[in-house]
């Protein structure tokens, strides 16, 4: 018995009644941007994961030797990228 996968591959399709569309070059150029984009990601998210990081850390060092330390920087840290990320930047 074959499965579905068998008989999708026995599929002829035909594609001579569809034309090719030419872009101009700002589509072409609006279509790489788009890609890129979706590729390499935003870069922001990048940044929020660094920052949560080092967050984790900071709070990791607050339950050892530097804890009064740690947690006055701790809370300076999170304010500043909860600002950062609420501006929109």
């Amino acid at each position: 018995m074959k499965n579905i996968y068998d008989y999708l591959n026995d599929i002829k399709t035909d594609a001579a009644p569809y034309t090719s569309e030419t872009f101009s070059q700002l589509e072409s150029k609006r279509w790489q941007k788009r890609i890129r984009r979706q590729i390499h990601g935003s870069k922001r998210r990048i940044y929020a994961a660094c920052a949560a990081c080092a967050v984790l850390c900071l709070t990791a060092l607050a339950a050892g030797p530097f804890r009064g330390q740690v947690n006055a920087a701790m809370k300076s840290a999170s304010e500043s990228i909860s600002r950062w990320l609420s501006s929109g930047n």
